[in-house]
């Protein structure tokens, strides 16, 4: 929210006598990627959309978390069924697609919460389960469905979600190396989101002010893991701080409860 409104007011989107009330509200509650006609209006931080994937999964998750508990792999399999149903079919549904150009109709229907769905349910499957998986599969995955991506999407429609397990297999090989330094890698994770965030609006900055394009990666790379430290530090870390308090509080709220009970 914080990297929302400050960069919205650094390109003058936040401008009060052009303030579209509407569009703004649909971004505040994090909705704009399902509002096609006002996600552009307030879109300088370029990947605020996944916010929406995000608060979505999490009032799914809450929905399916007790059936998911007693069946992970049918309820993974059953998201999966269910976006490419979508795809096929389900799609055709999503309003002003058929006036989409090829590019917005990828991003708002082939790109959307359906499609994303299953990537979740595939990392909550590995969060419950903690499967073992061998390096060898986990690399094959990873080149079928990203790296030869373009030779079999031409073929038949393509859910988000195939080139996010190559991705998520990516990260279970990394996740069990042995790393020399860990104390980088730590830091590199925590402020892995604020990174995502706002590198765009910085590459964007750095690149009206610098022509050399060797120099504007150094530079936004530097820039970005800068302003990613100090939000992770002075934003995030004391939100988390906070609310762990009210957490532990609630938990104790209910221990003292149960006792006098």
């Amino acid at each position: 929210m914080f990297w929302f409104i400050a960069f919205a007011i650094f390109f003058n989107q936040l401008v009060w006598m052009d303030i579209d009330f509407k569009a703004l509200l649909i971004h505040l509650t994090f909705l704009q990627h399902l509002f096609p006609g006002q996600y552009f209006k307030y879109d300088y931080l370029h990947v605020s959309w996944t916010l929406t994937i995000e608060l979505v999964w999490y009032f799914v998750a809450f929905l399916c978390a007790a059936r998911f508990k007693r069946n992970p792999a049918g309820i993974t399999l059953l998201f999966m069924v269910f976006s490419y149903v979508w795809i096929f079919w389900g799609s055709s549904y999503f309003p002003s697609q058929a006036t989409m150009e090829p590019g917005l109709k990828y991003f708002f229907v082939n790109n959307n919460v359906i499609n994303q769905l299953p990537f979740f349910f595939f990392g909550a499957y590995i969060a419950v389960k903690n499967p073992r998986f061998d390096k060898a599969g986990l690399a094959c995955i990873f080149l079928v469905t990203v790296v030869l991506s373009s030779a079999w999407k031409v073929h038949f429609p393509d859910p988000i979600f195939i080139t996010g397990f190559g991705i998520a297999a990516l990260f279970l090989i990394l996740k069990d190396m042995e790393y020399t330094n860990k104390k980088y890698v730590v830091f590199l994770s925590e402020i892995s989101y604020s990174f995502y965030l706002i590198h765009f609006p910085v590459i964007t900055i750095v690149s009206e002010k610098i022509e050399n394009d060797a120099l504007v990666v150094i530079v936004s790379i530097a820039a970005t893991l800068g302003f990613s430290y100090l939000s992770y530090r002075w934003i995030e870390q004391p939100f988390m701080r906070m609310a762990k308090r009210k957490s532990e509080n609630s938990m104790l709220k209910g221990k003292a409860a149960d006792s006098i009970a």
